[in-house]
């Protein structure tokens, strides 16, 4: 049995996240790229995959399946932040453990705030991020959400269990769909 594992990107992803962004639903799509995506291009997919000092990528596999993506760019001393998970999988948790890998990555890198740019259709999470946001415009159809990184972080168990029950939180959903979790990995 396969374990779904949360870990950073790397160039040999490429396929797989290809496979990924091309079966995402239009509706899914637009909401994370604010267009249509159909079949990406390789330069677009190695975009997804940038990882240098001033960006990064974290993927969710099951096996060879790729199940979501996080990417990250610096923006002044702010992290742009965008996550997609693919449409079978939403609600399961996936979302929430890319964001948190991500999050540590980018706290890693001295960032202390977090800028999402979330479209206005998408409510659920622009009031979910805009709760609490130091700031949070809406213009153009777009709700730009600018919180300390902090805000984000999952609180930390006062329970002393291995990391694993602690983050990325494993959904009971995912344990009954797929049967294990892994924590995120370094490498």
């Amino acid at each position: 049995m396969n374990k779904i594992q949360v870990c950073r990107a790397v160039p040999a992803d490429a396929p797989a996240l290809h496979s990924l962004v091309a079966g995402l639903s239009p509706q899914t799509a637009f909401l994370r790229f604010f267009a249509g995506v159909g079949t990406p291009t390789s330069r677009f997919v190695a975009a997804l995959l940038r990882r240098d000092d001033t960006h990064g990528a974290w993927v969710c596999a099951a096996g060879d399946d790729l199940l979501g993506h996080a990417t990250w760019g610096q923006d002044g001393d702010a992290a742009e932040l965008g996550v997609v998970v693919a449409d079978p999988w939403q609600g399961l948790g996936i979302g929430r453990a890319l964001l948190v890998a991500t999050l540590g990555e980018i706290t890693d890198r001295g960032l202390t705030d977090v800028r999402l740019h979330v479209h206005a259709d998408n409510v659920r999470l622009a009031r979910r991020l805009s709760r609490g946001a130091a700031t949070a415009v809406l213009a153009d159809g777009v709700v730009t959400v600018t919180r300390p990184v902090t805000d984000l972080l999952p609180t930390p168990s006062p329970y002393p269990f291995p990391l694993i029950m602690q983050t990325p939180y494993p959904s009971p959903l995912i344990m009954q769909k797929w049967g294990s979790w892994a924590v995120p990995t370094t490498a």
